[in-house]
């Protein structure tokens, strides 16, 4: 293939590839592209995403996979940078994504913009409760609670029940 001869390249001859292969239906080695250009240091821009990604569900899928991995910043970045408004599932999953490596600051950055769009979302209210709660950051958890009762947002507090072995065997005798 004549992209295995280049001497050098770049950000566009890659690009170039990639969609191509994503043009005529060759996902799956448009991806492996992908990711061997990453490998090798080049760093992808917006075009090269719009190639590899031409659908807000395919975002979210790569956003959920940048978090996971803890590259918060870089899924931050990839969603400025989407053609199209990220919808609640892309910022949703962000959001979780920085629960799980306990990154604050994009937490209230994502939480904000998910907000903004979707005031009603009573998980993006919980999940940044609980960010602030494990923070130890009490006044921010009161604030937020504030807020979903101000947009009137009820979400039901979970509850686990401990029974003990004995609790248990009367519970199953009266069933």
């Amino acid at each position: 293939m004549v992209f295995e001869e280049l001497p050098e390249k770049d950000v566009m001859t890659w690009t170039a590839l990639i969609v191509g292969l994503a043009m005529c239906g060759e996902g799956n080695k448009a991806l492996d592209y992908f990711h061997e250009m990453q490998i090798t240091g080049v760093k992808p821009d917006a075009i090269t995403f719009v190639g590899v990604l031409p659908s807000i569900e395919r975002y979210g899928c790569l956003v959920d996979v940048l978090g996971r991995a803890g590259r918060i910043a870089e899924a931050e970045e990839l969603i400025r940078n989407m053609p199209m408004a990220p919808d609640h599932f892309v910022l949703g999953g962000l959001l979780g994504a920085c629960r799980i490596h306990g990154n604050l600051k994009a937490a209230e950055r994502v939480a904000q913009q998910l907000l903004e769009l979707y005031p009603e979302n009573d998980g993006a209210y919980v999940i940044l409760s609980n960010i602030y709660s494990s923070s130890r950051k009490w006044h921010k958890v009161k604030r937020t609670r504030e807020l979903m009762a101000k947009h009137s947002v009820k979400k039901l507090p979970g509850c686990v029940q401990r029974l003990s072995q004995r609790n248990q065997a009367c519970l199953q005798s009266l069933q």
